[in-house]
Formats: structure tokens, C-alpha cells, sequence
């Protein structure tokens, strides 16, 4: 599997048609096409909007691992988490009992290896013990 393969796929998953992703990255439809048929390749910029945009690695896209989100999740996961809550960092940090230069820490990926197993376990207590987290997930 290569890019044009990757980009057909992530597409087809998502029901997309090429016109759509191409509004989307602000490009002709036939741009699109091109990177699907493997006539054309996008530039970095528009690489990281369409990994973006399917909330994939670059990795994955470029066919590079078949892990489509890479290898260290901690910090995009920490990241979507608190998104997906809508929570400011000092709001997250306190809903999940760390401290928000921690938070900071994961989201940018540099947190010691041994805090990691801290912030999963803070994770999960927190995510488990909130209460809007859990009128969230219908419990």
C-alpha cells in the first residue's frame, strides 16, 4: 500500500466523494484524483491538512506504519480527550488530578517516561470519577 492507496482508502471509510475533500483542502477536484492514481504528490502542507483532516499520522498516510495514529498515542489521545470535553488545560488538569504544565507536558509529547504510567492511571481515575465525563459517556 502506498499514499494514492492510503488517501483512496481513508476517503472510501469516510463516504467521502473526491469533490468533498477537495473543498475541503481548498483544491481542484482533478488534484485530488491525481494523488489518488499516483500522478501527482501533495506538498507538506497539504500532507499535514489531509492527515489532519483524517485524524491520521503522517506515518500512516505515507503508508509508513499501518498504525493509523502512530506509535505514541499518550499525547494526541490526551489531546482529543480534553478537546472532545471542551476543557481548557487548567480545567482538564483538575478534572483528572494533575497539574496543568503535566498536561502540557503529555499534549506536547514531552513527559519523562516515568510519569507516563501517572498520567494514564490520573487519566483514568479522573475520566472515572468526573462527573462530566460520565454524563457524557450516558452513565
Amino acid at each position: 500500500m502506498n499514499f494514492s492507496d492510503r488517501l483512496k482508502k481513508l476517503r472510501a471509510e469516510g463516504g467521502l466523494t473526491v469533490r468533498e475533500v477537495a473543498n475541503v483542502l481548498d483544491v481542484a477536484p482533478s488534484t485530488i484524483s491525481n494523488y489518488e492514481q499516483d500522478y501527482r504528490r501533495p506538498d507538506f502542507d497539504t500532507l499535514g491538512k489531509l492527515a489532519d483532516y483524517f485524524d491520521v499520522s503522517l506515518d500512516y498516510l505515507l503508508a509508513r506504519t499501518d498504525d493509523p495514529h502512530g506509535t505514541d498515542e499518550l499525547p494526541k489521545k490526551v489531546y482529543r480527550l480534553r478537546k472532545s470535553l471542551g476543557k481548557s488545560k487548567e480545567e482538564f488538569a483538575a478534572m483528572v488530578n494533575l497539574t496543568p504544565d503535566e498536561v502540557e507536558a503529555v499534549e506536547e509529547g514531552r513527559l519523562d517516561e516515568d510519569k507516563r504510567w501517572y498520567v494514564w492511571i490520573s487519566l483514568i481515575i479522573g475520566g472515572c470519577t468526573n462527573e462530566d465525563w460520565l454524563n457524557r459517556r450516558g452513565s
